[in-house]
């Protein structure tokens, strides 16, 4: 009797905890579940070819792209236990700059900075994990593509200096909930150009010489007249545009700079300053279209300055202009 009992008693243990064990997975397939229809997706994402000009300051965005492909989405999962979501599993490395949560892109002086705008998430290194991850619906069981969000992902310049190619082709960014994939992002097909020109001189100054009051002949005549030139170094194939800067003579007048009022009133009057391109007054901040680079190297903007009658009547002085240039690069 007594190792009949015995036998019964180590049976019924073992049927009690394989039991259990039965239970486990059962109770997750029961309580978390996606929506019906609902299947985790790729986006391919292709910025093309961008341009980055070669004087822009470090930290400039390149590129950005709202990405709510996710985000737009509704009822994804069903869950009535406590989950965590995450956006995160990138295939970039952490580059080096400013301690910022930004990635190499491939390409020298270029980063990938990716934003996840759900609430919980944070921008900090991926991954980024939320342990109570916001539900869509009032029962606090359903969850949506809100609870992910949408993401910012922008191209950051991180260097001084950037070069020129492709951008790493590759797993962007993958949301999830606990360990089972919702949503991928892959980056391709974006290629990046550095073309630009570099200023010979940041400041030029023309030297006018001396005029006299005899030389001009009335309102509206000129006196005087030094070419001078822009120097760049460009990079082939590069458009340039330019647009100069500074004070009107008078309202009237937006082809006419001012003349430069000194502290010792020695300032001439009834005259301001041209600047002629293609022997065409420039219009005071408005843009030309210089041309193309096309082989690159030096590139020369040949311009010229005189001097422009504004009243019947001039006193003699002093007569410095400044004109402020702004190149622009495509």
């Amino acid at each position: 009797m007594l190792s009949t009992y015995n036998r019964f008693k180590y049976l019924l243990i073992i049927v009690i905890l394989f039991s259990g064990l039965a239970i486990i997975p059962y109770s997750f397939a029961a309580n978390c579940q996606f929506d019906k229809g609902f299947k985790p997706e790729i986006t391919n994402l292709s910025f093309g070819t961008l341009y980055v000009p070669r004087d822009k300051p470090i930290g400039t965005t390149i590129y950005e792209y709202r990405a709510d492909e996710l985000a737009n989405k509704g009822n994804v999962f069903y869950c009535d236990t406590r989950i965590n979501t995450s956006w995160g599993y990138t295939a970039y490395k952490n580059a080096d700059y400013n301690k910022d949560a930004i990635y190499e892109s491939g390409v020298p002086g270029v980063g990938i900075r990716i934003n996840t705008w759900g609430p919980g998430y944070g921008l900090d290194w991926l991954p980024r994990i939320t342990n109570d991850p916001v539900s869509c619906d009032h029962a606090g069981h359903w969850y949506c593509g809100n609870t992910w969000g949408y993401l910012t992902i922008q191209l950051i310049k991180i260097a001084p200096t950037t070069g020129s190619g492709f951008v790493k082709s590759d797993q962007l960014i993958q949301a999830r909930v606990n360990d089972r994939i919702v949503h991928t992002y892959r980056l391709g097909n974006t290629r990046i150009i550095t073309k630009s020109c570099s200023l010979k001189d940041t400041n030029i100054t023309v030297s006018m010489g001396d005029i006299k009051k005899s030389d001009f002949s009335g309102i509206n005549s000129t006196a005087g007249g030094k070419d001078f030139e822009i120097i760049l170094d460009c990079d082939d194939n590069v458009q340039i545009q330019l647009m100069l800067d500074g004070k009107k003579a008078k309202n009237r007048l937006n082809h006419v700079w001012a003349l430069d009022q000194n502290y010792n009133r020695t300032t001439a009057s009834g005259v301001g300053m041209q600047i002629l391109y293609n022997n065409q007054p420039v219009i005071i901040h408005s843009q030309i279209n210089i041309g193309n680079s096309y082989s690159g190297g030096k590139y020369s903007i040949p311009l010229r300055a005189r001097y422009f009658q504004t009243d019947r009547n001039i006193t003699p002085g002093q007569a410095n202009a400044t004109a402020t240039m702004t190149l622009t690069y495509q």
